[in-house]
């Protein structure tokens, strides 16, 4: 059988898959802040097609509060290459110091310019070695008075632009910055007959655990920084970078700091709280240039790195603006708004940021095992990757774009897997973190394979990945990564390999049912890949674990449940505020969450007219937080759920959706992007949204259809070829598809084949402001589901927990809810523990298409003294072709009754103590 074959056809459910100042320095062809952090509009139109598409790019957005329930998107304005190891950029305060990024677009204090950030992230981390330019001669200790030193500014004199920032500080001095991949290039103008001072904060990290300083020639420091400890956690490795800068001016003095003792004249200082400074001569020149390298190697390693990078800030600055302008140019628009240009253009390239080099300019790089090694040559090891959030829709952009990179990146995953034993699914620099849950390097890797990134070891990838799904000897496996502390509630794979879903309980793991969720994907993706290699044993086993959501599932509420450790869902609470069993979500916002087999969850709500009418009611609020009942776009939980439509026969709704998100909670403004952008994965949401396409499966290179924001789009495709949207009279009161063609065909589909990502296509799109009901509504033209290895049915009961008096009885409604297209007969028997009687204890249910069947059972409790306490039932369900369904388990609570002497019979039984389970078919 072909694993990779093309669906050029219609799917089916069971298919397998494919797979100076703002006026020197102002954003150029864009928008640019003013001082009230408003909006100045471009002079001119923009051209037709975008010729210079870097000069749309405005880092300020991001910067900002993005709204309602959303808090800082905590992007960082300063200058950075595609990729780039460094970011060199301004701190602010006072909310800048509390952001994980560093800076607020509220602040009005430059607190410094710190070497490293990641882009958008809502954890603390990096902001190592800060520079500060001061006219204050160091007469008490930064590091106990850095207050001191720091200097107010204004956005009026502040401008970024694509590998460009620059500000006017109001002590007189003007800052810009330029970045190359792994050097960056600071121009410091002092005030004329100043004191002329540049403090260097070696302890400047996020996280920090030591620093060391060099003053080590008449121009040059060096030095490195350990930090860590990511989210929070002192179970974190630690990493250390290192850093070397060089000043084109010689030093007149120096000196270096240790907590409250300053050292004048010192060259080195070792320790906690540590720092330096240099003073220069500026009578002859007052414009002071600094060139900055980093490495995670060695200072060595930074000074090789520092000597790769031109000493010529001009020519970085245009060496980046360049590099960026042929990255944005993968994506070339035609037409549009100066606003919506400068979203979109910004949203790809903060998409393009993110994961970062990690190896120095001769290939050395430190590895998960504390070891320097060596990439191949002409190949990059990059790190930095937001697992959780990236492999949603990030990691597929990126592939599509550049996949010579991408390849890298996902080479740059298999080496750490080589040398520290597992994936890691949110590592940092050469770290192994417990960054949110599931085993997302599985969905990273295959879905960067599926859309054109193939050129790195997938054998061995593999091979990683089976192990972080199978293993259990070790806590580094799929799941979280600690056996102490916060992390050992959150580790959840031998419960998982066992049971098919993870328990809610504080001692195993508080967010199972999201846990569940992650995992099936991860299998998903492990299938995928498996079946693209070739391995037909890989692929069925993972399949079939890929329908694990079921086992979570609870059709008597109609959402994604929580199981307890005995198996029982826990009550059913308002799925608005039930967190418990999810992470960053809820269960209304989770229950959409089954990319790889949405027709079986659509049935199992109900079918699509019910799905439609809980969706519309779903979307009457579009960045509601995870405290409501509604969708959070500004969180990656949801990201597919506007596409959903699509399958239920109604993708002119999808295509309102994602228009009302992009035009709603996108803008052009320091507040611009509806949650944290999470190393690009937010952006890329956008990027895809504006094209009008989504990759809404992990590990296939299918797309679902929305409609395209622009007139004309053209795509380079990983194949060499192109995929051109041509959308005549697009734009933002456009949104509804009345007609589209592929390669000059009628495509009545709101689904494309893989050929399209393989072998680039044309698309033609007719758009309205009026919505077409008709266009890819047929029940055949669904995207496709994959139903391999499912239980045709769920089973589900009443109430999982039910109270009975020792005398009475109480009734239970015990059936099933069919998830396909034919009638199901479900046989069940229980298994009811001694003290209890159930009547009916076995029986028969015939299921109808899409819908369920139901018995009524009595419980009753049998005797004096041993009735007492919690009991679980467990309920059999098999289908007629000896498939096993989910689990069914509910917990029957028995009021004691009193004996003689009015003593209390409190016999609970072991099996409620040691909330036994029984293992998913």
């Amino acid at each position: 059988m072909n694993y990779a074959q093309n669906r050029d056809a219609a799917p089916s459910r069971g298919a397998i898959s494919r797979r100076t100042l703002l006026t020197a320095a102002g954003v150029a062809g864009g928008l640019a802040f003013t001082g009230r952090g408003g909006l100045a509009a471009a002079a001119t139109a923009a051209p037709t097609p975008v010729p210079n598409p870097a000069s749309y790019v405005n880092p300020m957005i991001g910067t900002g509060i993005g709204g309602r329930n959303v808090g800082a998107v905590d992007m960082f304005p300063g200058p950075d290459a595609p990729f780039g190891m460094i970011q060199w950029g301004p701190d602010t305060s006072p909310a800048g110091v509390n952001q994980p990024v560093g800076y607020a677009y509220s602040d009005s204090v430059i607190e410094g310019f710190s070497l490293t950030r990641l882009s958008g992230v809502g954890s603390y981390i990096f902001r190592d070695i800060e520079f500060l330019p001061t006219t204050k001669p160091v007469t008490r200790s930064p590091g106990t008075s850095w207050s001191s030193y720091t200097s107010g500014f204004s956005h009026r004199t502040e401008s970024a632009k694509a590998g460009y920032y620059g500000v006017h500080l109001s002590n007189g001095i003007h800052a810009e910055l330029t970045a190359a991949t792994r050097g960056a290039l600071g121009r410091f103008s002092y005030p004329a007959g100043s004191t002329a001072t540049m403090l260097i904060n070696a302890t400047s990290s996020m996280g920090y655990n030591g620093s060391s300083l060099q003053i080590t020639g008449p121009r040059t420091v060096v030095g490195w920084t350990t930090g860590g400890h990511f989210l929070g956690h002192s179970q974190t490795k630690l990493y250390t970078v290192y850093f070397a800068v060089e000043f084109d001016h010689p030093f007149v003095s120096y000196g270096t700091w240790r907590g409250a003792t300053v050292s004048r004249g010192a060259k080195s200082v070792s320790g906690r709280g540590v720092g330096g400074w240099v003073d220069f001569n500026i009578a002859h020149s007052p414009v002071v240039h600094a060139k900055v390298a980093i490495s995670y190697v060695s200072v060595d390693g930074a000074l090789k790195n520092l000597a790769a990078t031109s000493s010529d800030f001009a020519t970085v600055q245009k060496q980046t603006y360049a590099l960026w302008n042929e990255m944005l140019l993968k994506i070339k628009v035609t037409g549009g708004t100066s606003s919506e240009l400068t979203t979109f253009y910004t949203a790809l390239y903060h998409a393009l940021l993110c994961p970062t080099t990690f190896s120095d300019v001769d290939g050395s790089y430190m590895g998960f095992d504390g070891v320097v090694h060596q990439t191949a040559s002409g190949h990059v090891q990059y790190a930095n990757y937001s697992g959780w959030d990236i492999y949603r829709s990030q990691v597929r952009l990126l592939a599509m774009l550049v996949p010579s990179q991408a390849s890298d990146m996902m080479q740059s995953l298999v080496n750490d897997a080589e040398q520290g034993g597992w994936l890691p699914k949110w590592p940092v620099a050469n770290t192994y973190t417990a960054g949110m849950g599931g085993d997302s390097a599985d969905q990273i890797i295959a879905d960067a394979y599926a859309f054109g990134a193939t050129d790195f070891d997938t054998k061995s990838a593999l091979q990683y990945m089976i192990k972080g799904a199978t293993d259990t000897t070790s806590p580094l496996g799929q799941g979280w990564y600690y056996p102490r502390g916060y992390q050992a509630t959150m580790t959840g794979i031998a419960d998982y390999l066992k049971d098919g879903y993870v328990p809610t309980d504080s001692s195993t793991s508080s967010m199972g049912s999201s846990l569940t969720l992650e995992f099936a994907v991860a299998d998903f993706a492990i299938a995928q890949f498996a079946g693209a290699l070739g391995d037909s044993a890989t692929y069925d086993t993972f399949m079939s674990r890929a329908q694990n959501w079921q086992n979570v599932f609870d059709p008597a509420s109609g959402y994604i449940q929580p199981r307890g450790l005995g198996g029982a869902f826990l009550p059913a609470t308002d799925p608005a505020t039930n967190k418990e069993g999810f992470e960053e979500g809820n269960a209304a916002q989770y229950t959409w969450m089954i990319p790889q087999n949405l027709a079986a969850l659509l049935t199992a709500l109900g079918g699509t007219g019910a799905v439609i009418a809980r969706l519309d009611t779903f979307f009457t609020q579009l960045n509601a937080g995870s405290g409501a009942p509604y969708e959070w776009a500004g969180n990656e939980v949801t990201f597919g759920a506007p596409w959903i439509y699509n399958y239920a026969g109604a993708p002119w709704k999808t295509q309102r959706v994602v228009r009302d998100i992009i035009t709603q909670l996108y803008s052009p403004l320091p507040g611009g992007e509806p949650g944290n952008d999470d190393l690009g994965a937010i952006s890329s949401w956008y990027v895809w949204a504006a094209i009008g396409l989504y990759p809404a499966t992990p590990g296939t290179s299918e797309l679902t259809v929305g409609s395209p924001l622009f007139p004309q789009i053209t795509i380079s495709m990983p194949g060499g070829g192109e995929l051109r949207i041509n959308a005549p009279g697009a734009g933002a009161g456009k949104p509804y598809v009345h007609r589209l063609t592929l390669n000059g065909a009628a495509w009545d589909k709101p689904w494309l084949p893989a050929s399209v990502v393989q072998k680039g296509a044309t698309l033609g799109f007719t758009l309205s402001a009026i919505p077409d009901q008709t266009w890819g509504s047929g029940k055949a033209a669904a995207p496709a589901s994959y139903s391999q290895g499912e239980a045709p049915a769920i089973g589900f009961v009443s109430d999982p927990a039910v109270n009975v008096a020792a005398s009475g009885s109480v009734a239970v409604t015990i059936g099933a809810q069919n998830v396909t297209g034919t009638r199901q007969t479900v046989s069940w028997t229980a298994d009811v523990p001694k003290g209890l009687s159930l009547t009916p204890a076995a029986g028969s249910l015939s299921v109808p298409p899409g819908g369920r069947a139901s018995q009524v059972v009595s419980v009753r409790p049998t005797g004096i003294g041993t009735t007492a306490g919690p009991y679980l039932v467990q309920v059999h369900e098999q289908a007629a072709d000896g498939t096993n369904l989910p689990p069914v388990i509910f917990q029957v609570n028995v009021s004691v009754r009193f004996g003689s002497g009015g003593r209390k019979h409190a016999v609970i039984p072991a099996s409620a103590r040691t909330g036994a389970r029984r293992t998913a078919g």
